[in-house]
C-alpha cells in the first residue's frame, strides 16, 4: 500500500504503512495531516481513519493505483517533501487561561449588553436588595414597558443565533474571534461537530452553570480543572472531547466532514 499525505495545501509521497507508522510514532507526522490511499474517496484527517491512535492498521490490502483526481480537497502533486518542516506552523499552541477567560468574559458581555434598553427602567436600589427569587424579579420587571422587553429579547435571540452559527461553522464565538483562539476536537485537532461545539459544549454547560446553589461549584470546577491541566482542559472540554487552541486555518476542517459516508 502507497499513501499520500498533505499538510498546509503541499501534498507528499506517496509512503508506505510502514513508513506512515514510522512518522506518527516520531511526531514527523500528525493526527490532522490529511491522508488518501486508494481505497479511499476522498481525502480524510489521519486521525479520522486511526481512530485516534498513533498507528494505522487499515483494513485493506487493495494495491496502489493512481492518486486522487478532482476531489473536493485536491491538493497540488508535488515531489515528495518533508512534511516535518511545517510542524511549527501546523501544531497550534494550547490557548492560555488568559485568553479563555477573557474570551468567556467578551461573550458574557455581550449578553450583559443585550439588556440596555431595560435597565433605565430597572430600580437598581430595590435590585440590590432583591433575594433573586422569581417573585422579586417579576416585581422589578413590573416597570418595564413591553416594548422593551421585546426588544431585549430579539437582542439576545440575534445574539445566540449569531454565537450558535460561529461556534458551529468555525469553533469560535465571538469572544474566541477577538482571542483568535479555536475549539478542536482533542484527537484530530480540527473542529468538532456541532453536537460537541454547541450542544455539550456550549448549551448543557450554561444550563448547569446556572443551575440553583450548584451552578457556582460547577463553574468553580470547571475553573480549577482548566487551570491545573496539562492541556488546559476543563470539565466542558472533557464532556464535549474538546480542547481549546490558538485558531488555525488547518483547524477548520469538521472532524466528521472528510467521511464520504457521513
Amino acid at each position: 500500500m502507497q499513501i499520500y499525505l498533505a499538510r498546509n495545501n503541499e501534498q507528499a509521497g506517496p509512503y508506505t504503512l510502514e513508513q506512515v507508522n514510522s512518522m506518527l510514532a516520531s511526531g514527523q507526522v500528525v493526527l490532522s495531516d490529511l491522508a488518501w490511499h486508494d481505497g479511499l474517496d476522498n481525502w480524510q484527517p489521519l486521525g479520522q481513519l486511526t481512530g485516534g491512535r498513533l498507528h494505522y492498521a487499515p483494513n485493506t490490502s487493495t494495491p496502489f493505483s493512481s492518486a486522487p483526481v478532482a476531489q473536493p480537497s485536491t491538493y497540488q502533486h508535488t515531489t515528495p517533501v518533508n512534511l516535518n518542516k511545517h510542524a511549527a506552523t501546523s501544531e497550534a499552541e494550547i490557548a492560555s487561561v488568559g485568553k479563555r477567560i477573557l474570551g468567556a468574559v467578551i461573550d458574557n458581555v455581550l449578553t450583559v449588553l443585550a439588556a440596555a434598553p431595560i435597565i433605565p427602567h430597572i430600580d437598581l436600589a430595590a435590585l440590590e436588595q432583591s433575594s433573586g427569587s422569581m417573585a422579586d424579579m417579576q416585581a422589578l420587571m413590573a416597570n418595564v414597558p413591553e416594548q422593551s422587553l421585546m426588544l431585549t429579547a430579539g437582542i439576545l435571540i440575534l445574539i445566540l443565533i449569531i454565537q450558535a452559527f460561529l461556534i458551529i461553522t468555525r469553533g469560535q464565538s465571538i469572544g474566541k474571534i477577538l482571542m483568535k483562539t479555536r475549539i478542536v476536537d482533542q484527537q484530530t485537532k480540527v473542529r468538532p461537530g456541532p453536537m460537541n461545539t454547541f450542544v455539550i459544549r456550549t448549551l448543557v454547560t450554561n444550563l448547569a452553570y446556572n443551575l440553583p446553589v450548584v451552578g457556582m461549584f460547577i463553574l468553580l470546577a470547571d475553573l480549577g480543572m482548566m487551570l491545573f491541566s496539562d492541556q488546559r482542559i476543563s470539565l466542558h472540554d472533557h464532556l464535549a472531547k474538546t480542547l481549546v487552541l490558538d485558531a488555525r486555518p488547518e483547524q477548520l476542517p469538521n472532524a466528521s466532514a472528510n467521511n464520504p459516508n457521513s
